[in-house]
């Protein structure tokens, strides 16, 4: 058999594909080119899988979009659950990065025909397409989103709440900070209204809120609301729930000196154990100490 870079007789091969290699010294010459299409899927077992940005482990990790979105399917099929097409069933993170989007785009197609589902996929769309900064596409998927839930279920339903803090996050992400804020605190106040102030999605707005205030410089609100939902979430959900520690980690970035360098240590620590070292969350978190 011939070695995969050179075309000498083989001798060695790949421990994850056992493609060929004459030398180890061969092998890792070639490790750069071979890395792209040696990963194996954890669905179909074939090559050419991508990292799936939720928080499993090692080859767990590893999948391609189109099996992710096959199962997806299957368990929408079986369920009614769209769950599939947003995080994964073993880690229960969201996915992100590419797999994320293209899962988004996945569910998208596979919806179009659907009731509703639809338009849940274009709001998952909208989420998708927020993380990877596409802020103005996001907007207007959210736009569309509304425009066809609000005339249903008007504006006090926890939908169209949600939504309505997804929109105003793309708002905040490309820059319009006065709007953004006047649609989060609008949004804030129905939801402590309608849902209470232990809800999630209200947890979320008032978070979103927080940031919201520090952008328009008013850090001392910001501070005291941070504090506030934290509380809470760490009361309900624990610290090491992923929307506890996102909390932490916001009010670690706002707080000065031993305090929030302490607060960020914590959450990236924490981050490592639940989610991985190169989940991007624990990647964000380690760029905010500056490691």
């Amino acid at each position: 058999m011939a070695c995969t870079r050179c075309g000498v007789a083989a001798i060695h091969h790949c421990a994850a594909c056992k493609a060929p290699y004459c030398t180890a010294a061969c092998q890792r010459a070639d490790w750069k080119q071979h890395k792209l299409t040696c990963s194996t899927c954890s669905i179909c077992f074939e090559h050419g899988a991508t990292p799936s940005g939720c928080a499993c482990r090692g080859d767990a990790n590893l999948a391609h979009v189109a099996c992710l979105d096959t199962a997806a399917q299957f368990r929408y099929t079986d369920t009614g659950s769209t769950d599939g097409w947003s995080g994964c069933a073993v880690c229960k993170q969201k996915y992100s990065g590419n797999t994320g989007i293209g899962l988004a785009i996945r569910f998208f197609t596979y919806a179009q025909d659907i009731p509703i589902v639809n338009i849940e996929a274009v709001c998952h769309l909208a989420s998708a397409n927020l993380s990877v900064n596409e802020h103005t596409k996001a907007l207007r998927l959210y736009n569309i989103a509304l425009s066809k839930l609000l005339p249903l279920y008007g504006p006090e339903d926890k939908w169209v709440i949600s939504i309505m803090n997804g929109k105003a996050r793309a708002l905040e992400l490309s820059g319009q900070h006065i709007e953004a804020f006047k649609l989060y605190r609008q949004s804030s106040e129905v939801a402590h209204r309608t849902l209470g102030p232990e809800d999630r999605t209200t947890l979320l707005l008032d978070c979103n809120l927080a940031s919201s205030l520090q952008a328009v410089g008013k850090h001392a609100e910001a501070e005291v609301l941070f504090r506030n939902v934290l509380a809470i979430e760490e009361r309900l959900y624990g610290r090491d729930d992923s929307t506890t520690l996102c909390t932490m980690n916001n009010l670690g970035m706002i707080l000065k000196g031993e305090e929030g360098r302490a607060l960020l240590e914590e959450v990236h620590t924490r981050c490592l154990r639940v989610m991985g070292p190169t989940h991007p969350f624990t990647l964000a978190v380690a760029s905010n100490l500056g490691i």
